[in-house]
């Protein structure tokens, strides 16, 4: 009878000694739950992919309110290019696109927008973008295919 009194006891005290950090670990993946901080979208990470002739200088920023994906390229072909437009596939699939500049020099910075893209607040998108361009010196067109992974704010 009194081994059973102590095996008792040695239960309690276990559960009074590390029964609160149960509870602790418990409550915090209830609150992680409620408040979705393990919700995918909040979790993602940016990424801005293009062959090494056009590189990406910053990560991908998606407006949900205008319906547009933002970045930077830097333009390594070698020579200028003008007449850059595209689309991309993916999640936001955007139909049109827009650059800060008419004509970019070789080394220099375009900030390029997709446009009509269907990107809601939050989400996450993950598209394909395919970039047209024409060789200002030779009247040649090219193409790169890039990726473009965020979140739309």
């Amino acid at each position: 009878m009194v081994d059973s009194m102590k095996k008792k006891a040695q239960w309690l005290d276990l559960m009074l000694a590390y029964g609160w950090a149960v509870a602790l670990v418990i409550i915090v993946i209830i609150a992680y739950v409620y408040f979705a901080v393990l919700r995918e979208a909040n979790v993602v990470e940016t990424a801005c992919e293009f062959p090494s002739t056009l590189s990406c200088i910053d990560a991908p920023v998606g407006n949900s309110t205008e319906h547009s994906i933002s970045f930077r390229l830097v333009n390594t072909l070698g020579f200028a290019i003008t007449n850059i437009n595209g689309t991309s596939k993916g999640v936001a699939n955007c139909l049109s696109m827009n650059t800060s500049s008419a004509v970019v020099s070789d080394t220099t910075v375009v900030k390029i927008f997709l446009q009509n893209c269907s990107n809601d607040f939050g989400v996450k998108f993950d598209d394909q973008v395919s970039l047209r361009y024409i060789n200002k010196d030779t009247g040649e067109s090219g193409e790169k295919v890039g990726r473009v992974v965020g979140r739309s704010e």
